[in-house]
C-alpha cells in the first residue's frame, strides 16, 4: 500500500477559525465524529477562552455567537444559555470534549 502525503497552507482570518480548522481535521475528519456547526463553534470558543466556570462560559459564548443586545432580552437569554450548556453535555457523551480539553 503507498501513502501519498498532502502538505497544504491555508491562511485563515481569525484564531477561531484556525481553531475550528484544527477541530474539524481531527474530530471530524480522522475520528469520523458527525459535529454540527454550532458544536464546532462551541468547541472552538471553549478552547481560545481556556477554563472558566461552565455558567460563565455559556453566558460568554451567547454572547459571541447571538451579540451583545442578548443580554437584554430576559425570555430569550436563559434559553440560549441552555442550549450552549445541552450541546456541550451531548459533545461530552460522545467523548468529543476531552479532546478540545487536551488543545488547552
Amino acid at each position: 500500500m503507498q501513502i501519498n502525503r498532502v502538505v497544504k497552507k491555508v491562511r485563515l482570518d481569525s484564531m477561531l477559525s484556525a481553531v475550528k480548522y484544527q477541530l474539524i481535521t481531527e474530530l471530524v475528519f480522522l475520528r469520523k465524529q458527525l459535529l454540527i456547526d454550532s458544536d464546532l463553534t462551541y468547541l472552538s470558543l471553549l478552547t481560545i477562552m481556556g477554563p472558566m466556570p461552565l455558567k460563565d462560559f455559556c453566558t460568554e459564548a451567547v454572547v459571541y455567537v447571538y451579540g451583545q443586545e442578548i443580554l437584554h432580552d430576559v425570555l430569550k437569554h436563559p434559553v440560549k444559555v441552555q442550549t450552549v450548556r445541552n450541546r456541550l453535555n451531548r459533545v461530552r457523551v460522545r467523548r468529543c470534549l476531552c479532546l478540545t480539553l487536551q488543545f488547552l
